[in-house]
């Protein structure tokens, strides 16, 4: 089985990019199958998590033919947020199973999304698995975030805080939610540099 993580700041289009790999041959990406905040702190022993969940479910997609993933009625999507108009976005995705669009091999690229919770646990997660980080500008991802209902929104990053708890220190001590999230997004492209 071949794998790749991919990670990148909230909001920055890594869903989009998961539903494009998906159309390539051979390949099935999963946005946000994990329960990142499941997973032990220390690094080592999350990324050893990581590791036993790309090979549980590539196990999964040999045997049962499924995955677990988090979808719009069973299928892969490219935004987990409806288009409700003004005010806030409510969120359309939840966790479920996706099948490949052909049947699974030992071969397969097998790609999943984890945004924060990949970003925490970089730079040591690339030194065992293929990594891509995708980035946006930093201005339409902070209005982005102003428009769904997502911890960010508040400044807010719960699987980073998991996993760094000086990020969650430093985000308690900001009354403001506008400063908070300049602070995530400082986080946010600080771990890919």
């Amino acid at each position: 089985m071949n794998r790749l993580a991919l990670t990148g700041i909230p909001r920055g289009g890594t869903t989009l990019a998961c539903r494009l790999l998906s159309h390539c041959p051979n390949t099935l990406a999963l946005a946000e199958p994990l329960s990142m905040r499941a997973l032990p702190v220390p690094q080592d022993a999350a990324i050893a998590a990581v590791l036993a969940a790309f090979d549980a479910i590539h196990h999964r997609l040999l045997t049962e033919g499924h995955a677990p993933a988090t979808v719009v009625n069973g299928g892969i999507v490219d935004n987990f947020f409806g288009e409700d108009g003004e005010g806030v976005r409510t969120r359309r995705a939840w966790a479920g199973q996706v099948r490949p669009q052909t049947v699974w091999r030992h071969g397969n690229l097998l790609a999943i999304k984890q945004n924060a919770g990949f970003l925490a646990l970089l730079p040591e997660l690339a030194h065992r698995l293929p990594v891509v980080a995708i980035s946006r500008r930093p201005l339409p991802v902070l209005a982005s975030w102003q428009t769904v209902d997502l911890p960010v929104r508040d400044g807010r990053l719960p699987a980073g805080e998991h996993f760094d708890p000086a990020l969650r220190t430093r985000l308690d001590g900001v009354p403001d939610a506008a400063a908070r999230q300049l602070i995530v997004l400082d986080w946010c492209f600080s771990r890919t540099a």
